[in-house]
């Protein structure tokens, strides 16, 4: 009961219907209904941890500390990875609060299939059966999909990550059939709602994200909502290629054209 007198009653049983039984015994009852009768997620797509390099300092580089050309942007599985004349990869890694177009700042030795970060792993710890538990869901790398930040303590921001990148345990991924529609629920006022219930600390983990309720709407206005997303990604990919940090940088915005 609050100090106001105002005393808050809710049937137990409504507790089983949220993700690990959270004690959420505010919500209304139209939104226990959602958990307890909608799909989820997970139910349309996988949400994925990525790479760990085990030693940062080593291994991440940002593009622009590499020569251009040594820059691998073309792969599409691991197996591209071993023989190549290239070692360093794109690499989706956590970073600012951003929506809808990638933070394009990182690349990765992975060369060999990552040769070199899974014998330090392997060193590091050598208790591990293997480096997977490091290393992960490799047959995940180079898909495109959608990112967001594990860690973060505002508002939720979910980013398109197209094919060719790698992607970190902190810049966890989603991958569906249909990119663009849960890109824009991700980046909803509605999605907030909920990940706010079910993420109670500081992470928005792989293991959460799956368990939001989900409906999926007419062919209308899916195809409404993918057109919104793709203008929203193009507005943010050119907003960044207008600075210098950018591999897709040509111009400033406020020059003239030819200069």
């Amino acid at each position: 009961m609050s100090k106001d007198g105002i005393k808050f009653v809710t049937n137990s049983s409504n507790f089983s219907s949220l993700p690990g039984s959270i004690f959420c015994y505010w919500l209304s009852q139209a939104t226990v209904n959602h958990f307890a009768k909608d799909k989820r997620l997970g139910d349309f797509g996988s949400a994925r941890q990525g790479l760990s390099t085990s030693d940062n300092n080593r291994f991440l580089r940002f593009w622009y500390e590499i020569q251009f050309n040594k820059i691998f942007f073309d792969g599409k599985s691991c197996i591209d990875t071993v023989g190549a004349d290239k070692k360093w990869f794109p690499y989706n890694k956590a970073g600012f609060y951003r929506k809808w177009s990638s933070i394009n700042e990182y690349v990765v030795n992975y060369a060999d299939d990552g040769t070199e970060i899974k014998k330090t792993v392997m060193e590091k710890y050598p208790y591990l059966a293997g480096p997977g538990f490091v290393v992960k869901n490799t047959e995940w790398y180079f898909k495109h999909g959608v990112t967001w930040n594990d860690v973060g303590t505002g508002i939720f921001c979910a980013r398109y990550v197209p094919d060719g990148f790698i992607f970190a345990d902190a810049g966890p991924m989603y991958f569906s059939q249909e990119d663009n529609l849960f890109l824009a629920f991700f980046n909803s006022n509605v999605f907030q709602v909920f990940a706010d219930i079910i993420c109670q600390g500081m992470h928005y983990s792989t293991g959460h994200i799956p368990e939001i309720p989900c409906l999926i709407p007419s062919d209308d206005e899916k195809a409404r909502l993918k057109a919104l997303a793709l203008k929203n990604i193009e507005l943010s990919k050119k907003d960044w290629d207008s600075f210098e940090t950018s591999w897709d940088f040509r111009r400033h915005p406020l020059l003239p054209e030819g200069h």
